[in-house]
């Protein structure tokens, strides 16, 4: 995996953090390259080509007067974060079921007032109610009739097991983000430690909740950096961590271009979502994205959107974006 080089040159600079992110990244590049969404078979790429472009973008969104302050420690979390934000797409049968089976619950923070088996209960109770709209987007059958995904063996998902199951992950998945983080990858014959003993436990909050940033309200986290941080929890351990919670969420909304999409097996490819068609074809109406305009401070988005659904879709994107900013 690819370090951008002013990152690269940051982390040189301290030899520990260095060899963290270098340990990291030999434990999980294999699944980040192999990119086998199990219960995601129709989303666009969570990958590795998706984790680089994001460290691209947080590296082109930092200003230079910014690179003069940033450190070692802050430069290794946010790449850290970085690994982890989109870790819990990948997730496979038995990492699921040791969710539901309270494998993660003795890292349960104060953010969350359930257990994973009690979200997954109620979430269940959820679907039981979803209207014909709702069934359309998710499962591409308005009709379709619900039952309870048989979790007692791996063959018995079927394609409409695995969309209520990968639903119910796409809405967790920064929460997972941050449980790796602080447990790592339980699979079927191991535990993926995230980062060796080098990696201080204080470190592992920090880019746990980074990583889990992106997908919630940044003020919502505020109570637990105070928790993990007391009067220091602006700056805990010299990271500027709200900057960096900026950063990693500007820098995963601006992955929107053609890159994240296979034109051509997506000629040859049958989505039953509406939403995952939309998706892909939105990505591939993004004709590029340009950083290198004469005002610093803008990004200019080239795109052609070939009906009125792929408009709205990136005109809402855009918008999005503008207020993160």
């Amino acid at each position: 995996m690819k370090i951008p080089f002013r990152f690269e040159e940051i982390l040189k600079q301290n030899q520990t953090f260095y060899s963290i992110v270098l340990d990291v990244i030999t434990s999980f590049e294999s699944i980040l390259k192999d990119n086998k969404l199990y219960f995601f078979e129709e989303y666009t790429d969570h990958g590795i080509n998706h984790i680089e472009s994001v460290l691209d973008s947080c590296e082109f969104i930092i200003t230079d007067e910014s690179y003069k302050n940033l450190n070692p420690n802050e430069v290794a979390t946010l790449i850290l974060a970085v690994i982890l934000h989109d870790l819990g797409m990948h997730i496979e049968y038995s990492t699921f079921k040791s969710l539901l089976e309270g494998e993660y619950d003795d890292v349960k923070c104060d953010i969350d007032s359930k257990t994973w088996n009690e979200l997954w209960l109620d979430y269940l109770s959820e679907v039981k109610r979803f209207n014909t709209y709702q069934k359309k987007n998710i499962f591409g059958d308005e009709n379709i009739k619900f039952k309870i995904p048989d979790l007692s063996n791996k063959d018995n998902l079927d394609g409409i097991d695995k969309k209520v199951i990968g639903e119910f992950i796409r809405r967790n998945h920064p929460r997972f983000a941050h449980e790796i983080a602080l447990k790592g990858l339980i699979g079927n014959n191991d535990t993926i430690v995230f980062g060796s003993e080098k990696l201080e436990n204080k470190n592992r909050e920090l880019a746990g909740i980074l990583a889990r940033s992106h997908g919630l309200n940044i003020r919502d986290c505020f109570d637990y950096l105070k928790k993990i941080g007391s009067d220091s929890w602006r700056n805990p351990l010299n990271i500027n961590i709200v900057y960096l919670m900026v950063i990693i969420r500007l820098a995963d909304y601006i992955q929107i271009d053609k890159n994240r999409v296979n034109q051509y097996l997506l000629k040859v490819k049958t989505f039953n979502s509406p939403i995952s068609s939309i998706e892909h074809k939105t990505h591939l109406a993004i004709e590029s994205i340009n950083y290198n305009h004469i005002d610093s401070e803008k990004i200019y988005i080239e795109c052609t959107p070939k009906d009125s659904s792929q408009f709205i879709k990136i005109y809402n994107l855009i918008n999005d974006i503008q207020k993160e900013n």
